[in-house]
């Protein structure tokens, strides 16, 4: 069985948003300022509550200044993103399909405390998650990259495609697929310990990677080649600790 636990704890930075997701529906979206000063820094996390009423529960009791803290778990799906392109020789438009991910922290349930400024607030976020490493180590001076598939269980599932309303990928249903950022000593252990294929735990924090690529393209009108830009906000991991997960034994 896959653990995939989130603990975020701060203020809450504006009135919560109820709006209406595309990929959920029906959602409640509070914006979180994180005092961590295990890292003397101030992060910023939005997350999401998607039960019907934990959305109303939230909606009575949570205010902006509020001190909220939160449990949760990560999602993340793999879905078709139509991006609209203008080619610069000629001026027209056109839509692109490109692949991409969506991810999320959706909460399960939370508390709330009042009357703690940020400034004294203790900020946390944890995250907790196992998985499979999806690819090879990717290996940079100092810093590794590398991706986990962390399986859904069957309940969490079941909910999830309930409410998902954009069309998904084939093969990706099951799955969150997680990106994991290693750095300094982390690293060097990672590459030395962990390969494609191994079972891992990873215990770190969640912060937001804006995704930029360039893509190259023929127009369809007039033929000539150009390149766009791919800009979007993804949720990722900043391991603190990586390692094999020995007590798993494999049913395959």
């Amino acid at each position: 069985m896959s653990i995939n636990k989130c603990k975020i704890g701060g203020i809450v930075a504006e009135v919560p948003k109820r709006m209406n997701s595309l990929f959920y529906g029906d959602v409640l979206e509070i914006r979180l300022d994180i005092n961590r000063k295990d890292i003397d820094k101030i992060e910023h996390v939005t997350c999401l509550i998607v039960d019907k009423e934990l959305i109303e529960r939230a909606m009575n009791t949570i205010g902006v200044g509020d001190y909220l803290f939160c449990f949760g778990h990560f999602v993340s799906l793999e879905y078709k993103r139509k991006q609209l392109v203008k080619c610069p020789h000629c001026g027209k438009e056109g839509y692109r399909m490109r692949k991409a991910q969506h991810t999320d922290i959706i909460l399960r349930d939370f508390e709330v405390t009042k009357g703690i400024d940020l400034s004294d607030s203790d900020g946390v976020n944890r995250v907790v998650l196992t998985g499979v490493v999806n690819n090879p180590i990717q290996q940079r001076e100092g810093h590794n990259r590398f991706q986990i598939v962390n399986n859904r269980p069957i309940q969490a599932q079941q909910h999830l495609m309930e409410i998902v309303t954009e069309e998904l990928l084939a093969g990706s249903e099951r799955f969150n697929l997680v990106n994991v950022n290693t750095f300094n000593g982390l690293a060097t252990h990672v590459s030395k310990t962990v390969k494609q294929s191994n079972r891992v735990i990873v215990k770190g924090s969640i912060y937001d990677r804006i995704i930029k690529y360039t893509i190259p393209c023929k127009c369809k009108y007039c033929e000539e080649m150009f390149e766009y830009d791919v800009v979007y906000p993804q949720y990722e991991v900043t391991a603190t600790s990586v390692r094999q997960d020995v007590d798993h034994i494999s049913k395959s």
